[in-house]
């Protein structure tokens, strides 16, 4: 879940622009709008990303939450029932 959300609010776009900026330095033929489709595409990810982390979060702590409230229910009920 965490591995999740890391992935989810992590660097987008870092890698993509970094590589795109290699095309711009090679000879390719229409180098600037490889670069620049990269470069909205990214910018584009990033905010819907970025409008959807709070509800992103906040759906991992509910589960996160849920998960806790059954695993000490569990831990409650095991523990009474084996002794």
């Amino acid at each position: 879940m965490r591995t999740g959300l890391l992935g989810w609010a992590g660097l987008r776009g870092a890698v993509p622009i970094v590589l795109a900026t290699f095309v711009l330095s090679s000879e390719v033929p229409h180098k600037e709008t490889i670069f620049n489709a990269v470069f909205f595409v990214v910018v584009v990810s990033t905010i819907v990303q970025g409008s959807t982390l709070e509800w992103v979060a906040g759906s991992a702590m509910q589960q996160l939450d849920d998960f806790f409230i059954w695993y000490n229910d569990y831990s409650v009920n095991t523990s009474l029932s084996s002794s």
